[in-house]
Formats: C-alpha cells, sequence, structure tokens
C-alpha cells in the first residue's frame, strides 16, 4: 500500500509541474487527508494557480452548514487560501459547468499583467495606509515596483535594504496586491532588488 500512495504522489506531483491550473478534486464525504495536504502544500511550493473541487457534495449537503464545511476546508488547506472552492457532484452533475468557467477566470487572473503606473500608485497607496516598521533603526523604502513575469504573476520591488522586509510586510503585499487586482487562485511572488538611488519612490 505505501509503496502504491508513494508512485501515485510521484505521478501527482509530476501532473502538478505540467500544469498552469490545478483542479484539486477532494472527496466531501471524506474531508482533507493528509495526502491531499501534501500534495496542496506542493501545488504552493510550485506556485501553480488552484481550483479546489469538493466532489460527491450531493451526498452530504443536506446534513452539513454549508459556510461552516467551507471554513473547515478553508483551515484544512491553508496553503490554498486563495484557492476558490466549487462543491460538485459528477453523478448528478452538479456544477460541473461552473469548472469549466471557473478554469477561464482563474487562467485569466494568472496571466493578468499590471501596468506600471497603476501598479506604482497602488504601492504608494498601500504604504501610506501602513508604512513598514522600523527593524534595527531603519525603515524599508520601496522606490519604484514593475511586474515581472506571469503565470505566476511576479512582481519586483526595488527597495534600499532587502534585509529591511520582514516576513509579515511581505505577505502584508502579497495579499494586497492579490486583493487589488483580483488574482483569484493564483499565487503572488514579490522579489526584492536593492536600489540605491533615492530620485524616485513609491
Amino acid at each position: 500500500k505505501e509503496d502504491v500512495e508513494y508512485y501515485s504522489t510521484l505521478r501527482t506531483f509530476e501532473a502538478v509541474n505540467n500544469s498552469d491550473i490545478v483542479l484539486l478534486i477532494l472527496d466531501s464525504t471524506q474531508g482533507v487527508s493528509m495526502q491531499d495536504k501534501k500534495i496542496a502544500n506542493y501545488i504552493q511550493k510550485e506556485r501553480k494557480a488552484c481550483i479546489v473541487v469538493l466532489n460527491k457534495f450531493d451526498l452530504i449537503k443536506d446534513n452539513i452548514d454549508k459556510k461552516l464545511f467551507i471554513d473547515e476546508i478553508r483551515y484544512e488547506l491553508s496553503f490554498l487560501k486563495k484557492s476558490p472552492i466549487i462543491m460538485t457532484s459528477a453523478i448528478t452533475g452538479y456544477n460541473i459547468e461552473k469548472i469549466i468557467s471557473k478554469i477561464k477566470e482563474v487562467a485569466l487572473q494568472y496571466s493578468k499583467t499590471i501596468p506600471t503606473s497603476v501598479l506604482n500608485a497602488f504601492i504608494r497607496e498601500v504604504i501610506f495606509k501602513n508604512p513598514p516598521k522600523y527593524v534595527r533603526g531603519n525603515t524599508l523604502k520601496i522606490r519604484y515596483a514593475t511586474q515581472t513575469g506571469v503565470k505566476p504573476p511576479k512582481f519586483l520591488l526595488f527597495v534600499n535594504n532587502p534585509k529591511l522586509m520582514y516576513t509579515s510586510y511581505h505577505r502584508y503585499l502579497e495579499n494586497k496586491i492579490y486583493e487589488e487586482f483580483g488574482y483569484e487562485g493564483s499565487p503572488v511572488v514579490i522579489n526584492l532588488a536593492k536600489k540605491k538611488e533615492e530620485r524616485r519612490t513609491v
């Protein structure tokens, strides 16, 4: 059994590597297994867009609180907190068409580009509302931002000192970009580069 699970996991990881958008299909009657969590973690690690599909929902829909059930799934799949969740039934056909439409939506988000002027104006606003804290007597200054890639969306921030970027603020910027520009199901990657010049700031 362990060998079967091992090779099944390898095939799953290979499929993730060869995909832009991953459908993580779960059995609603079983909840989230350790194997599901392992796959979710790998999807996040590889920066793939993801849609969570809860199959066999017809078997439990009359016996659960839908909102509470979704909240529990999101808690268990914390690696994929930005991924949309679709409840389906392969037997009845419930919400199957919604999967196709959601794939199209996520594909657009995954390959979306943001104009540099719009991005920098937004970063200025975000910093104004919640400026970075002092670290070792200094503070992070973000001088310029640009998008450097898609699939996944990648952004490069030119800063005075990358070491001044602490984890919570890095996550804050990722979340704000995600919320503002609608990257549903898609990870947002922010990289840093040192820029010594003081002339241009955001």
